[in-house]
């Protein structure tokens, strides 16, 4: 992937020793972990169980975003809970009322050519900035804190060459649905580049919506330039200190898409992929129920919207902010009063669900749920155009042909709100530290086939909010109530599972959970994809009968690795025997060299954690 933005970013944040391995994975430290209390707050958890030591990266955040902007800031247990273990432990902690976590850290702390991991809905706008936002596991983001790295495959880069300029009335929506239409399946390794002459004309507005859009255009990441337009837009955040210039004039990609952006027309998404797809001049004339401006919408987005409806809405219009510093800036500038002027209300949890039958549909800009039915998404112009008319409109018809005067909408610092760590941060508690494989254990579960994640560790607002310890007890409670004392009883054990064992999206917290019940081994007649990985993060050893389906394993038999960890090597059968039965068998896994070193340490915070402690 030489010669790209990517690699520039990635170049300064990789493994020096990574050249003299050869090829292989690329172990990348990065600079930022950012959390949101959704997902984040799990990750904070398992860094504090893994390891007793403060976070070992430059910068740590974790955001109190679950209760919206407008319900003021309440003392809960759990904000304070989260608040003091942040502080411990060395993060920043965004209080509740601060706002999203994207959100938050892009006005704040995001800048060019940093590399940031995290767990944060809406995280990749920070790639907007010129700076790489990677999503990762809740395990990888706790191992991150502890200061292991991000190891991946060469990322391949997926490069949008742009020329020329939006036509008024069509925005990075569209350009994101256009590079949708035009562009290879998924490809969830990838980073997706935009460079050419045509880039300094896209705003940071639809830099955002483009930025926030890896999951839809099937990549991991996707990055933009950093030049004028940035440093403008990190002027008016008091930023501009953060501010440098990456080129990107002449650098390389694996593949180019040619776009030129006065041929991008409006779309509205009317579902989950490109098929979905629906240019906005082939609905036009279909009623609108009402429109929801979600809180990805950033603040040029409200002056755009203020600016676009000056007349009465004839639909009702919800806006949702996204953060205090934006709701802050819009009252200060008047967007606010201007919005409510038009027929606005504003929001923190409004219905998405359309309320009369048959009657019309619900347009979405910016919000994290997704189209459905009778739901789709549409760009913020798109909106403002249904809402004036009632009916879906082509904004090329609203929007005046010499484009929008926008205002500048200066931002107003949040950070107030942002608690830094306690110095010389550290958790008086001893960590628990996972033992590595041992040779011997208890089936302490026969699972049958298609068991998902949530029939593992059942996953909600309700079970977010759990300490660990409660959390645990909860495990496979759909399938066998007993299993989580009858592991507590053993001591740990071992887990024998049916095929595709492990999917869904909380896999990774079901791997934790199976270790923290001292689980140490799984043996599925075959794994969900990423369950192998999840597994090994959290020190258990992934096995699959590789085809066999005679094997006689049941709850309560005595299992044997002879070897143990140090016989296994990558690609080679691992034989098992069964103690109770005097059998034994052949079974197949997944790992390399990489894999087993993290088994062996005992999962990836205690390798963080020992790795740590020697530097």
């Amino acid at each position: 992937m030489s010669g790209t933005l990517a690699k520039l970013i990635l170049d300064q944040h990789r493994d020096p020793d990574d050249e003299r391995r050869g090829r292989g994975p690329w172990r990348l430290a990065p600079g930022h972990v950012v959390l949101d209390e959704t997902e984040g707050a799990f990750a904070l958890w398992a860094f504090r169980h893994g390891t007793a030591s403060p976070a070992r990266v430059r910068f740590a955040l974790l955001a109190a975003d679950g209760r919206g902007v407008l319900t003021g800031d309440p003392a809960s247990d759990v904000a304070a809970t989260l608040e003091r273990a942040a502080s411990e432990r060395g993060l920043h902690f965004a209080r509740a009322g601060s706002g999203l976590c994207a959100h938050v850290y892009a006005e704040s702390f995001a800048a060019p050519g940093r590399f940031a991991v995290g767990c944060a809905a809406g995280f990749g706008r920070a790639g907007a900035l010129g700076m790489l936002a990677w999503r990762v596991s809740r395990i990888e983001a706790a191992a991150a804190l502890a200061g292991a790295p991000v190891v991946r495959a060469e990322p391949v880069v997926r490069g949008v060459q742009v020329a020329g300029e939006l036509v008024p009335g069509v925005s990075g929506h569209d350009l994101v649905a256009d590079i949708q239409r035009r562009s290879p399946e998924a490809e969830p390794g990838a980073v997706l580049e935009l460079r050419g002459i045509g880039v300094e004309r896209i705003t940071m507005r639809d830099r955002f919506v483009i930025a926030a859009s890896a999951g839809v255009l099937g990549v991991s990441a996707v990055v933009l330039p950093s030049d004028e337009v940035t440093r403008a837009w990190m002027r008016v955040h008091g930023r501009e200190a953060d501010w440098k210039r990456f080129a990107v004039d002449g650098l390389e990609s694996d593949a180019v898409l040619d776009l030129d952006l006065e041929r991008v027309e409006p779309w509205l998404r009317c579902g989950a992929g490109r098929d979905a797809l629906r240019a906005v001049r082939h609905a036009a004339g279909v009623p609108v129920e009402r429109i929801v401006i979600g809180s990805g919408a950033g603040s040029g987005d409200w002056a755009a919207l203020a600016t676009l409806v000056r007349d009465r809405v004839r639909v009702p219009v919800t806006v949702v902010p996204g953060s205090r510093c934006i709701v802050d800036a819009a009252r200060a500038s008047g967007v606010w009063e201007r919005l409510e002027q038009a027929g606005v209300r504003f929001e923190s949890f409004p219905s998405r669900a359309p309320t009369r039958r048959d009657e019309g549909v619900v347009l979405e800009f910016g919000t994290p749920g997704g189209p459905g039915e009778r739901v789709w998404g549409a760009s913020l112009e798109s909106c403002a155009a249904a809402a004036l008319s009632g009916v879906i409109t082509d904004p090329r018809e609203v929007v005046p042909a010499e484009g929008m005067a926008i205002e500048t909408v200066r931002a107003i610092s949040s950070t107030a709100r942002i608690v830094p760590p306690a110095p010389h941060a550290a958790n008086e508690a001893r960590a628990v530290n996972t033992s590595p494989v041992p040779r011997r254990g208890v089936v302490l579960l026969r699972a049958g086939d298609d068991i998902d994640a949530s029939r593992v560790i059942p996953w909600g607002p309700r079970s977010a909010a759990l300490e660990p310890a409660v959390l645990t007890t909860l495990a496979f409670a759909p399938v066998d109530p007993d299993f989580a004392a009858r592991a507590a009883r053993s001591g740990g054990g071992w887990l024998v599972a049916g095929r595709e064992f492990l999917t869904g999206s909380q896999a990774d917290l079901a791997a934790w959970v199976l270790d923290r019940l001292g689980v140490r081994v799984v043996i599925a007649r075959s794994l969900a994809p990423v369950a192998s990985d999840h597994l090994v993060r959290a020190g258990i050893l992934p096995l699959e009968f590789g085809g066999l389906d005679d094997v006689a394993l049941e709850a309560g038999d005595e299992l044997e690795l002879p070897g143990g960890l140090e016989g296994i090597e990558p690609g080679a059968a691992v034989t098992v025997r069964n103690l109770t039965r005097g059998d034994q068998a052949l079974f197949t896994h997944r790992l390399d060299e990489h894999g087993l070193a993290m088994l062996r340490a005992g999962g990836s915070m205690k390798q963080a954690d020992q790795q740590g402690r020697a530097a």
